[in-house]
């Protein structure tokens, strides 16, 4: 996945699904996940949750998919369920943090990722989330501070690019936005209802290289 060719990634997760079923749900979710493929990935969430209630991963990216899809009620309600299991639990932070965003309230956002433990709020997914908080609260210059080469570097890597084609957006850098969002799709990231209707996105909406992009998604799934 992380490679760029999760074509690859069915036959691997079919023969983990026979070892250790409850991690390759998590993985067959993910692959769902990242071809836009919402029902399956959400019907493979909750047979992980069916196996095993506490599997915070599967309960974690459930709630992130409904925060894709507009439900940010959802969204909050899975998030903070796993919160409640492990307050620590920096992954759980990122996306309650990024629930919140959507919700229009910044400063359960901040509150959220400012009560991190020290050695998690200099992490570059930390860092990630803040640049997008500080962008959405217009302080960019704080933002760009966060959002140095290393984090950069650190996106390319773990196939966040979409995170950071957020992050430029909200700052207007058009241009910016839409080359991270083009390596988005290259890496794999086949997400385009949610690009559609990402609000972090909405900035560049309505440019001709978005829809450029965009339908090269479509065109390649055909």
């Amino acid at each position: 996945m992380h490679q760029g060719i999760k074509e690859l990634m069915p036959a691997e997760i079919d023969m983990a699904l026979k070892t250790d079923p409850d991690f390759a749900l998590v993985w067959l979710l993910h692959y769902h996940w990242a071809n836009g493929d919402y029902a399956p990935a959400q019907a493979a969430a909750k047979h992980a949750l069916d196996r095993q209630p506490l599997n915070f991963p599967a309960r974690m990216l459930l709630g992130e998919m409904l925060r894709e899809q507009g439900d940010i009620s959802g969204a909050l309600r899975e998030q903070l369920r796993c919160f409640d299991q492990d307050p620590q639990n920096i992954h759980v932070r990122w996306f309650l943090a990024l629930a919140y965003m959507d919700a229009g309230d910044l400063p359960k956002a901040r509150q959220t990722l400012e009560s991190a433990r020290p050695e998690d709020r200099q992490s570059y997914g930390t860092r990630l989330k803040w640049g997008r908080l500080l962008a959405l609260e217009g302080k960019p210059d704080e933002a760009r501070k966060q959002m140095d080469e290393e984090v950069l570097k650190h996106a390319r890597v773990v196939w966040q690019n979409l995170e950071v084609a957020e992050y430029y957006s909200l700052l207007g850098e058009s241009n910016k936005a839409l080359d991270w969002l083009d390596q988005a799709v290259r890496a794999g990231d086949d997400r385009e209802d949610w690009m559609r209707r990402n609000p972090m996105l909405a900035r560049i909406r309505n440019e001709p290289r978005f829809q450029e992009i965009l339908e090269s998604i479509a065109f390649r799934r055909k």
